[in-house]
């Protein structure tokens, strides 16, 4: 039997998410979660791989670091999205950390209900037009991140780990300020304001090319 979890912090629509699960599969064990604790407990408990359809937005845990601590504690589990945003990057990002699928609630219902259904069926689900992106920007943007010393790079790479930089430094074994040092350098010549940016711009950018 599936095990399918439908992880969601407001019941209205989680109960309906839940609903249009079972109209999909009729035999499948459907559990419905409203946070990160109670959905690592239930996947702890359940002796077979599951499929997680995740609200990012929970009471005890928010974001890319939801996806993150899931895929930690249980890499072969199944997650599919649905977010309130309709975002490029964040489907990037999603992308790059293994989740199968990402659908945004402004989609009508029709098609959200086809997104589950894919997702339930084994196939992946994002939107095509994610993929695309302008030629020469695309370059620019390669080229920057590509001027980034090995340094610097390592840098870029733990911060996209989600380390602080007291953890780096330890990590590297440097010093807070060399590191703080170096990301005032990425964040200069990757043309972006902060380290979520640049975080984004890594994530990206390896979709489309060979990088350090």
């Amino acid at each position: 039997m599936m095990n399918i979890l439908v992880v969601e912090d407001h019941q209205f629509f989680r109960d309906a998410v839940e609903a249009c699960v079972k109209d999909i599969v009729q035999d499948a064990n459907v559990l419905g979660f409203q946070t990160l604790r109670e959905t690592q407990i239930a996947l702890t408990q359940l002796k077979s791989n599951a499929h997680v359809i995740l609200d990012l937005g929970l009471k005890d845990s928010s974001g890319i670091g939801t996806v993150t601590q899931i895929r930690e504690g249980w890499p072969d589990v199944r997650i599919l999205v649905l977010s309130a945003e309709e975002d490029l990057q964040l489907q990037h990002i999603l992308q790059s950390h293994g989740v199968a699928g990402y659908v945004p609630k402004t989609k009508s219902v029709p098609e959200v209900r086809e997104a589950i259904a894919a997702f339930l069926r084994g196939e992946t689900v994002f939107d095509p037009i994610v993929g695309l992106v302008d030629g020469d920007d695309l370059e620019k943007r390669l080229a920057r991140l590509r001027s980034l010393t090995d340094a610097q790079m390592r840098v870029l790479r733990a911060m996209a780990d989600g380390s602080l930089n007291k953890q780096i430094a330890h990590d590297l074994g440097i010093s807070e300020v060399t590191v703080k040092f170096h990301v005032k350098s990425v964040l200069s010549k990757l043309e972006v304001a902060n380290r979520t940016q640049a975080v984004i711009e890594l994530n990206t950018l390896e979709k489309y090319g060979q990088v350090k």
